[in-house]
């Protein structure tokens, strides 16, 4: 009696597949071919090749295939990769849809998707900047911030440096708290500290002039340190042009002593340059 209700259970799951895909005689082969060896990604993806070429086949069609074939090889990066591709050509231009409307919650499904992706392939970091840019382009600003931290926590060390380029693109949106901004960025200096310099830079354009003042004596009281773009003495000029540009700004720091600080600079040089400064 088990037996007959698991026969009557797969032939009522076949019609159901018959009716979502509109199988057609010629599609016969390729479902006996999957079903003899649903575990060869090479199968699904010549029905899947197939069907696209078809024109009466229709979007549904083509996920139910994806979504069949990713049921029986769950590790496929392929399959997920190209499915979720597949997803956002069909939203289209949906993605920029006002909430709460129809449009945009067929453009919203996708996260699902992606999140059922990554229980698979929390290793590949392609899926986890794809999702990260796309929450980006849907505007979800904290989500997409806590998916690169996740990224970071779940890819090896040795493929950090790809997220942190794009986390710090995103980082700089000016939608996202200063605060925040400069959370990140330290943490990406710790990592990489000749990152240091531009973050000093960024500072400066924030008009976080304090911060960045110490930052800058903090490379100039540290002979180890050494910037990409500057030289010592050009750091020193730097120093000198903000202590006489934003003295208000520097009066608020306790901890910076100005006379100090100009003294300690024009001990380290000599003639024309201590003149300069």
């Amino acid at each position: 009696r088990k037996k007959k209700i698991k026969i009557m259970k797969k032939k009522e799951e076949i019609n159901q597949i018959k009716i979502d895909l509109e199988i057609k005689a010629e599609d016969l082969e390729y479902e006996q071919i999957i079903l003899s060896e649903p575990l060869e990604i090479k199968s699904w993806w010549y029905y899947l090749e197939y069907k696209k070429k078809q024109k009466e086949t229709t979007k549904r069609q083509i996920n139910i295939i994806f979504e069949r074939a990713l049921k029986q090889i769950p590790y496929s990066y392929k399959l997920w990769f190209h499915y979720l591709e597949n997803r956002k050509q069909q939203v289209g231009q949906q993605i920029h849809a006002k909430k709460h409307t129809q449009e945009r919650k067929r453009a919203e499904a996708i996260i699902q998707i992606y999140e059922r992706s990554l229980a698979y392939m929390n290793k590949m970091p392609r899926i986890w900047l794809d999702y990260a840019k796309y929450l980006y382009k849907l505007g979800y600003i904290t989500k997409t911030r806590k998916t690169y931290d996740a990224a970071l926590q779940a890819l090896p060390l040795s493929q950090h440096e790809l997220v942190w380029k794009d986390y710090i693109e995103f980082i700089k949106d000016e939608k996202i708290p200063l605060k925040i901004q400069k959370y990140v960025m330290e943490r990406y200096c710790q990592l990489k500290p000749e990152a240091r310099e531009e973050y000093i830079d960024y500072l400066i354009e924030k008009e976080e002039i304090g911060e960045g003042l110490l930052a800058l004596l903090d490379y100039v009281n540290d002979e180890t340190k050494e910037m990409k773009n500057r030289s010592r003495y050009e750091v020193w000029q730097m120093i000198c042009d903000i202590i006489a540009q934003y003295p208000q700004e520097i009066k608020k720091y306790d901890q910076i002593k100005v006379d100090m600080v100009l003294k300690s600079g024009m001990k380290q040089f000599k003639g024309v340059e201590t003149g300069k400064l």
